[in-house]
């Protein structure tokens, strides 16, 4: 019995000693798997921060002011098929996460849905269509272990393995920018939200310098053909833009006709035309009538005379009392006389000196020539003959010459007659019966070469012309200029009454306005525009402007992976933002600095404040705009409250209307952008200003006594480097360094920027307006020294009065963002770090 207790004993002493060997055991395997949680854990945790410190490396890398990515094509552009719009940064020359062979390959890229790739949600990037093949879609990798990385080359690298650079497109999240997955369209900032690429900007988030409009400076005449439009070409990389020319028939302002209506009765004389009325001056016009009284209708030939023509004689018509009648003379149709001679001999001693010979000539079948010859003194030649009788019946030239007195011819002196035969008139022919004849006029026939009696002749007169005593035309001698309409046409003399008529205005082609058919892009300046010349007028010109505007943030996807030496790894990605740059707009007022200082806010029940868009060019309208825009760092120690102090100011909060509720007071520090929230952007802005009105504008001193107002078709540009005061009203931008003081009925169609002293006043009553936009900042001590303050002082504004009409601010896009696009404006690049706008980790 004994030993069976011993042997239970013994098996029990086995069983414990069993147990706590298990128990044992069981302690430690706990506490190696403890130790190898917490080494995965903080072998994770290294590979986190080392990707989060990539991250960080290349956001302070793509700053805009520094960019010191080395990349032989710098910062990327949007990501698109066959461009080398991505960079990679990778540890060393092991890492390639371009290559599906790599250790280090990157699989993640195909889920931002770019280059073609369909990535699935929780599939790493392995397989077709991704990765992407071909190297065009990469920049040569960025090398962090050689010098040409510093500062970021550390000797004792991170476990940081690569980072990818990219900008981000609408789709390239797992929640689309507009909601739409199927939209890849880049995306940009706007100070407050991701918004998709606007029209007409380039993948930097900023306008792409294509042109924006065309304006006419000189329509140009004559024009019957639409002209060629040429638009110089942008610098090297951009595309040039191409527009056609809409023409326009336009009154010319001169007098180009006058038609009769009635030529009333009785004139004997022309009368006097006067053109009176119609806005103009210097045109004139004559009339011209059909007189009293008959044409000639015939004209008989009573005697043909016996005078012989080569050619048929001129007829004169004259006396009567009438004017115009014109006639011609018919020859008979054969020789019958000799119209001229030009006799030769050389006859020796016997004929010297004799003075005149009588000669008669033969031949020709005619007779009764009579002549005359007068040697010469040694009776060798002849110097002079002359006729006395053409004779008659000659048919052709008689060729032989008989003697007369005092010397009868001798066989030893010849005379050669060397005759011309003629002929006689036969009849007269009216070509113009003229017109006012009331007597026989009378005819006179040219006396021609030859001798003889002259033709006579009779007239007969026609029946008088049915107009008789009528204005028939009148002639516009001088177009006058400056006529808006046709003026008033007045007869006067004559001796008639009741000759009446009408003027009418010419008209031209001009060149009026331009369809651009091809914005074109790479502009950096306005570009030159030329338009062919007219056959006949004045040549067209034209002034181009390029789209200018608020240079939006870039959207930057910043994916890291970094593993440790056991292996552990970690993929984050950053969204990062540049802020906004360049003149931005934000509602009908702006007051741009901290705690500004308020006067007195209207109380007229007349009055209001819209920040809705007026779109008075009937263009596409913007969003709603604040009424106000106040400005309130959120970074500000100690604290601001602008905005709440602005709508403490507010008389009547219902009268400030558009976004965000009533009253519509909003901060604009995000929206307004990094250039219109410092006083270095506000000084690079009016100094744009300030050089377009240096040449096509105007420059003020303190206080001017007036301004140049512009209109609606012509806006200026105004810069008042001090104070300005009055009640003027005008067009386009006004920039006021000093205090602006406005009171009455002042109405200003644009931009005024009360950006120096930041202040401004109005009051007064009447009923003044602002249309377009208003911005009141404090960006120095004063005017005068201008000594630029560290960031922007308070403002001050006051609008003292009421109104009988309607008055007040009102937001317009085409007053204020339209008119800014003429206004050349590069804004410096933006020194603050980018904006982190979400981070995630990513299971890839």
């Amino acid at each position: 019995m004994e030993r069976q207790e011993r042997g239970i004993a013994l098996l029990l002493v086995l069983f414990t000693m069993l147990l706590l060997s298990v128990i044992g055991l069981g302690m430690m395997y706990s506490t190696n798997m403890e130790s190898a949680i917490n080494s995965n854990y903080r072998d994770k945790q290294t590979a986190l921060y080392a990707a989060l410190a990539g991250l960080q490396e290349s956001r302070d890398r793509i700053q805009p002011a520094t960019a010191n990515i080395v990349a032989p094509t710098g910062l990327p552009a949007f990501v698109s098929s066959g461009s080398a719009n991505v960079i990679y940064i990778v540890a060393d020359s092991t890492v390639n996460p371009t290559d599906p062979n790599n250790t280090f390959f990157d699989t993640e890229f195909c889920q931002e849905k770019v280059l073609g790739m369909t990535g699935t949600a929780g599939v790493p990037c392995t397989s077709a269509p991704s990765p992407p093949t071909g190297t065009s879609w990469y920049q040569p990798l960025v090398n962090h272990s050689l010098s040409a990385s510093a500062p970021w080359n550390l000797s004792a690298p991170l476990d940081l393995k690569w980072i990818r650079i990219n900008l981000k497109g609408n789709n390239m999240t797992p929640v689309a920018t507009n909601g739409n997955s199927a939209t890849s369209t880049q995306v940009c900032w706007d100070g407050q939200n991701q918004v998709l690429l606007p029209g007409a900007y380039s993948s930097t988030c900023a306008p792409n310098g294509s042109v924006a409009t065309i304006t006419p400076t000189n329509p140009g005449s004559g024009y019957t053909s639409q002209p060629a439009v040429t638009i110089s070409a942008p610098p090297a990389g951009g595309t040039q833009a191409t527009a056609t020319a809409s023409l326009t028939s336009v009154s010319t302002g001169q007098v180009a006709s006058v038609t009769l209506t009635t030529g009333g009765t009785g004139y004997t004389s022309a009368p006097t035309v006067t053109l009176s009325g119609g806005g103009g001056s210097g045109a004139t016009a004559t009339a011209t009538i059909v007189a009293p009284g008959s044409p000639v209708q015939a004209i008989n030939v009573t005697s043909s005379g016996t005078r012989c023509y080569s050619t048929p004689p001129s007829v004169s018509i004259s006396g009567g009392g009438g004017t115009g009648a014109t006639a011609t003379a018919t020859l008979v149709a054969s020789s019958s006389c000799v119209y001229s001679w030009n006799p030769t001999a050389s006859c020796g001693s016997p004929w010297k000196g004799n003075t005149e010979t009588g000669i008669t000539l033969s031949g020709g079948g005619g007779s009764s020539f009579s002549g005359t010859i007068t040697f010469h003194s040694s009776g060798h030649s002849i110097t002079s003959s002359s006729i006395q009788d053409s004779g008659t019946g000659y048919t052709s030239a008689p060729t032989t010459a008989g003697g007369g007195s005092p010397n009868a011819l001798t066989a030893s002196c010849v005379v050669t007659p060397n005759a011309v035969v003629g002929k006689l008139l036969s009849s007269a022919t009216v070509t113009n019966g003229g017109s006012g004849y009331t007597s026989f006029p009378t005819i006179t026939f040219g006396t021609g070469n030859g001798v003889g009696t002259l033709p006579t002749g009779t007239v007969t007169l026609g029946p008088a012309a049915s107009n008789a005593g009528q204005v028939t035309s009148v002639t516009v001698t001088s177009p006058g200029s400056g006529y808006t309409s046709p003026p008033t046409v007045q007869f006067t003399g004559g001796g008639g009454s009741l000759a009446d008529a009408v003027s009418a205005l010419g008209v031209t082609t001009t060149v009026t306005s331009f369809t651009i058919n091809n914005a074109g892009s790479g502009y950096t300046a306005d570009p030159t525009v030329t338009i062919a010349p007219p056959g006949t007028g004045t040549q067209a010109t034209a002034t181009a402007t390029i789209g200018r505007g608020t240079n939006y943030g870039k959207v930057w996807m910043l994916t890291a992976l970094a593993q440790t030496k056991t292996g552990a790894r970690a993929m984050a990605q950053l969204e990062v933002a540049s802020p906004v740059i360049g003149y931005a707009s934000d509602g009908g007022f702006g007051l741009l600095g901290p705690n500004p200082t308020i006067g007195q806010m209207p109380n007229s029940n007349n009055f209001t404040a819209n920040g809705n868009d007026a779109n008075s060019c009937g263009g596409t309208a913007q969003p709603p705009h604040p009424a106000i825009t106040g400005y309130d760092d959120p970074n500000a120690s100690p604290p601001t409250n602008s905005v709440q102090t602005i709508t403490n100011s507010l008389p009547r909060p219902d009268h400030y209307i558009g976004a965000g509720g009533t009253p519509s007071v909003q901060n604009g520090y995000s929206s307004l952008g990094e250039t219109m929230t410092t006083p270095t952007g506000l000084k690079s802005l009016i100094d744009s200003i300030h050089a377009v009105a240096s040449t096509n504008g105007t420059l003020y001193g303190n206080n001017p006594g007036s301004i140049a107002h512009g209109d609606a078709t012509h806006p200026v540009v105004d810069y008042v480097d001090g104070d300005l005061t009055g009640s003027d009203g005008g067009y386009g931008i006004l920039v006021v360094t000093g205090t602006l003081s406005w009171s009455g009925n002042f109405s200003w169609h644009g931009m005024v920027l009360v950006i120096g002293d930041g202040i401004a006043n109005f009051g007064g009553g009447g009923g003044g307006t602002i249309t377009g936009t208003m911005l009141v900042a404090k960006i120095w001590d004063s005017h005068t020294t201008k000594n630029l303050l560290n960031s922007l002082g308070s403002p001050t504004f006051s609008w003292n009065g009421g109104g009988s009409a309607n008055f007040g601010l009102s937001y317009d896009h085409c007053w204020s963002d339209d008119l800014m696009k003429s206004i050349p404006f590069t804004p410096a690049p933006s020194t603050k770090p980018l904006r982190i706008l979400s981070l995630r980790l990513l299971p890839y």
